[in-house]
């Protein structure tokens, strides 16, 4: 470890040395979010694999063990149990990770030298530092990467290319205000010349893991009968295929009522006989109103035996809790109400820079007018004079891993990572001294 009377002497020794490193020959980049984990080699625009961070197996009989992209090729998905690293958003299952990842860099995987190259992986906001140290441990004594960079993937996705490139702006103002709607929650970064605000990172337990299992409830006590609570996949697929953001809730809640019903789609469920994958069945000539959003993933005829969920409100329903968590009993604030706490938290004079640089990314941003929503929460919480901007990529799932693959094959990286010889010399202090991104 550092002693505290050479403290300032030892971290300046190490950042210099930091800035003089060569550049590493092969870095990896690592997205490990709750969900899916995205992996590839630094400088490339795309991952080579986006892949469920999980384990999942069968029940019974079902003697099946599914590992990350393995859950991507399986035909029978029914009732899988899942076994994830991350629980409530904290990294506190190491072994499963360790199994995961063995398969990801590993030959069916990216197959690289590990010894030889460098890791940039992200962490999420507020991991508590016992945690922490015991990932840094894994990395450097059980792996032997050379290098390592831990940052927080609201920090990378500022560094993505598409992101820098919006609306023809090449050079963006130094503060960004980075909503990360991810897996496990929802947070509200704010990032000041690459750098996190981290007094002002606000967070909300609200993510895609919990919009989905509201989801099985909504259907599971419906009206239709279908017990879905064990159909964790097929239920997200439903939810990723036709869940949208309200523009004016009150509104089209009414509009759910007459017959002839915009909102309806009948969604068939797949049988895992003949079908592995369900589909939005096409409207109609009797319900041709039920048209306003494209209809995903047509499917061939089907035989009257078919299961078809029919939904209507809930497609607006499980949404909603981004913006209302009072719904379902969170004493917490939305979105838009969160964004307003992060820069109220911001010193006075850089509130209007961050109000006019508001960038989406993670999965639950990509619901259909997501984006058009906040901005209609957003506008009335902050001063008339500020102007309002909200961006987002074309993936903005992607925007973390791609903005790592811009930094990671920059001429800067190596003074943001610690070398294995540094970490065996220092332990984790070095670490928390020199990550911050």
């Amino acid at each position: 470890g550092i002693n505290a009377e050479d403290d300032g002497a030892v971290l300046i020794q190490v950042w210099c040395r930091a800035c003089v490193m060569p550049p590493v020959p092969n870095c990896v980049v690592l997205d490990n979010g709750g969900g899916l984990l995205k992996i590839g080699l630094a400088g490339n625009e795309d991952p080579f694999m986006i892949a469920p961070n999980c384990i999942a197996r069968g029940k019974g009989k079902d003697k099946r063990r599914l590992v990350a992209d393995q859950l991507n090729l399986a035909k029978e998905t029914s009732g899988l149990q899942y076994m994830r690293p991350f629980d409530r958003g904290m990294l506190n299952d190491l072994d499963v990770e360790k199994e995961i990842w063995d398969r990801v860099l590993g030959k069916q995987g990216l197959n690289v030298d590990i010894p030889e190259s460098s890791l940039l992986v992200t962490l999420p906001p507020f991991l508590p530092e016992s945690l922490e140290s015991s990932f840094q441990q894994m990395i450097f004594e059980e792996y032997g990467f050379q290098s390592l960079c831990c940052a927080l993937a609201a920090s990378l996705s500022i560094f993505d290319r598409k992101y820098r490139q919006l609306d023809g702006v090449l050079n963006r103002p130094p503060g960004c205000l980075v909503v990360d709607a991810g897996f496990s929650f929802t947070h509200v970064v704010p990032v000041w010349d690459n750098i996190p605000m981290n007094y002002a990172i606000k967070r909300l337990n609200v993510g895609g893991k919990l919009l989905t299992n509201y989801m099985k409830e909504l259907i599971s006590y419906s009206r239709y009968g279908y017990d879905m609570m064990e159909e964790t996949f097929v239920v997200n697929e439903i939810k990723e295929k036709l869940c949208c953001c309200s523009t004016d809730l009150a509104a089209d809640l009414e509009t759910c009522r007459p017959t002839v019903n915009p909102l309806r789609r009948d969604y068939v469920l797949p049988d895992f006989r003949n079908d592995y994958q369900g589909y939005v069945k096409e409207a109609n000539s009797s319900d041709s109103a039920a048209v306003a959003v494209p209809v995903i993933g047509k499917g061939p005829a089907r035989s009257m035996e078919e299961q078809v969920l029919i939904l209507s409100n809930e497609r607006i329903s499980v949404p909603e809790v981004l913006f209302h968590p009072s719904d379902i009993g969170l004493d917490q604030a939305g979105v838009a109400e969160m964004i307003v706490q992060s820069i109220q938290a911001i010193p006075a004079d850089l509130r209007p820079i961050f109000a006019e640089n508001i960038s989406l990314i993670g999965g639950s941003t990509m619901f259909p007018n997501f984006k058009t929503r906040l901005e209609q929460e957003l506008r009335p919480l902050l001063p008339v004079d500020w102007e309002v901007k909200i961006h987002q990529t074309d993936r903005p799932m992607l925007s973390a891993w791609r903005g790592g693959s811009e930094v990671a094959a920059s001429q800067d990286y190596p003074q943001y990572c610690v070398t294995k010889a540094e970490y065996e010399e220092y332990g984790h202090a070095i670490c928390r001294a020199r990550f911050r991104l």
